[in-house]
């Protein structure tokens, strides 16, 4: 009798568990529409990924209140499982929202990030602009995006337990895109800053701040990233 309950119950056993909802959420910079984003969005559905390409006042709302709905509109979804592309400062409000989510242990499991040229240890132009008279006009961010390690940026949490992949824009030639910035970058950023440093995968392409977002091979390494874990896993 033992044996046949044995029997019949193994199949149960060796089944793999499977997430019975997964939504990626495409999570837009500074200043941007989420339209910026819209090609990247197309290219996910395509391969059979279920999206949101959320929108949020980033130029005049401050960080922490973004972070914050991002956490509640995450939660009305009610997946169980996210995972996240970012663009930019999006990387800041995912990073800004999990202050409120670490507590959480009803929300979605955060499966896959992928950065794409994050300022998680700030933006050199941020230190430029902080200091210039258009610093009243900025928002409340960009002053929270500075590169000291006092910022908001570097004090915000940095994801664990789950698979993060940078990819890194830069010109390649030591001198970058935006001469107000001190060595290599992507017109906004230098790619140490972009680093967290408990990345799984970290793809780094000669292209700048934007046009990243729409170039054919950056976009099938997205893919690979979110089914595989890997830029490139061939």
């Amino acid at each position: 009798m033992k044996k046949l309950l044995i029997i019949v119950f193994l199949p149960f056993l060796i089944i793999k568990p499977v997430f019975s909802s997964h939504i990626i959420f495409l999570v837009h910079g500074y200043a941007n529409p989420n339209l910026i984003l819209l090609r990247i969005n197309i290219k996910l559905r395509q391969n059979n990924f279920t999206t949101i390409n959320y929108q949020y006042p980033g130029l005049f709302v401050d960080l922490e209140r973004l972070g914050e709905s991002l956490y509640y509109d995450i939660k009305n979804t009610q997946t169980d499982t996210v995972s996240f592309v970012t663009h930019s400062m999006g990387a800041l409000v995912l990073r800004s929202m999990m202050k409120f989510a670490a507590s959480d242990f009803t929300f979605p499991v955060i499966h896959r990030i992928v950065m794409i040229t994050p300022p998680n240890r700030g933006a050199d132009i941020a230190d430029f602009l902080g200091f210039t008279f258009l610093k009243p006009f900025l928002g409340p961010n960009v002053i929270k995006m500075k590169t000291d390690t006092l910022s908001y940026a570097n004090k915000l949490p940095i994801p664990i337990n789950t698979e993060i992949g940078v990819i890194i824009g830069q010109r390649g030639d030591g001198k970058g895109y935006n001469p107000l910035i001190k060595g290599d970058n992507d017109g906004l950023i230098r790619p140490e800053n972009k680093l967290l440093g408990n990345e799984k995968d970290v793809l780094t392409v000669q292209h700048n701040h934007f046009t990243v977002l729409i170039v054919d091979d950056v976009l099938n390494s997205i893919i690979n990233f979110l089914k595989y874990g890997k830029f490139n896993p061939y």
